[in-house]
């Protein structure tokens, strides 16, 4: 649970209220082709998908990256496409 903002007494009573936020650094879903993340679209980014699809590697930080084609579908045919 998160921190509250604030806190507020009356009697016996205690009230934490508020709110918490944060914000992450960045978007993700930059540069299309950029299935690593890594800032550049390269054989690595192939690799990456390749590697993904067909030998239980790591899932993609942004799904949409890797859909170079933009059908909806991570798949070879965005392999192929890049």
């Amino acid at each position: 649970m998160a921190p509250a903002a604030g806190a507020a007494t009356g009697g016996m009573n205690m009230v934490n209220q508020g709110f918490w936020q944060s914000f992450g650094s960045g978007s993700c879903c930059i540069k299309p082709g950029d299935a690593n993340n890594n800032g550049a679209f390269n054989i690595l980014d192939v690799s990456y998908i390749i590697n993904f699809l067909y030998k239980s590697g790591p899932a993609l930080i942004c799904q949409s990256q890797g859909d170079v084609n933009a059908n909806g579908v991570l798949n070879i045919l965005d392999v192929s496409y890049m």
